[in-house]
């Protein structure tokens, strides 16, 4: 027994339960291991107690915590993807700011860090596997695309009524997701393609920005 179940054991015995503090460093830990056995392996081959071992952790812990492996998919989906990219929705605009100047500010960052990242591995995880598992699909759409469509759709509805977009067409409205294409085609072509010849969703993002939006001192003098 680990010092981690010790110490769970032993509050047992004294009737409390463990502390907030230990209870998140035992799912950071759960998580930590999740997210590499399933970049290593793939989520269909990995199994829960591989996971338990990586932790360090109990099986019977394991499960009190993630009861089934969707479920640790789940959060793993939503620490490593939700977090850094539906967590940009919750952010104010300056006072003023264009939405071409927003995204740059909170969504360039984001992609710019993709490529080599665990948020790009479990992107391309999600492509290979989703088709096969469709409780991956499932909790990708519920986590990720959903409440990112929702959020790209009004931000595509903000540039349209500036004067932001090179055509007045809804288009972008319709299809909000096409602001997110950039990072899935580094990732799906990064993973075909040797070092030498990797592309960055960083910059991928910033040309389809081109294509889309106005100049910004040419938006600016048209608003």
């Amino acid at each position: 027994m680990n010092a981690r179940e010790i110490d769970r054991h032993s509050a047992a015995r004294r009737g409390r339960r463990p502390s907030p503090e230990q209870t998140r460093k035992t799912e950071a830990a759960i998580l930590a291991a999740a997210v590499e056995l399933f970049l290593e392996v793939g989520f269909a081959e990995t199994r829960m107690e591989e996971i338990a071992a990586r932790a360090d952790v109990a099986k019977g812990t394991l499960y009190r915590y993630f009861p089934t492996k969707a479920a640790m998919l789940e959060a793993v989906l939503t620490q490593v993807i939700a977090g850094p990219l539906v967590g940009i929705s919750t952010l104010p605009f300056n006072e003023g700011e264009p939405v071409q100047a927003f995204l740059r500010r909170v969504l360039l960052p984001v992609l710019r860090k993709v490529k080599g990242s665990q948020l790009e591995g479990l992107f391309r995880l999600i492509i290979v596997e989703a088709t096969r598992h469709p409780e991956i699909a499932a909790v990708y759409r519920r986590t990720v695309l959903d409440p990112m469509t929702a959020f790209l759709r009004s931000l595509a509805i903000r540039a349209r009524e500036g004067g932001e977009l090179r055509s007045n067409s809804t288009a972008l409205e319709r299809f909000p997701l096409l602001l997110m294409a950039p990072g899935l085609m580094a990732t799906a072509w990064n993973g075909l393609h040797g070092k030498e010849d990797q592309i960055s969703a960083g910059d991928a993002f910033e040309a389809l920005l081109e294509l889309v939006f106005l100049d910004e001192e040419r938006g600016s003098a048209l608003r």
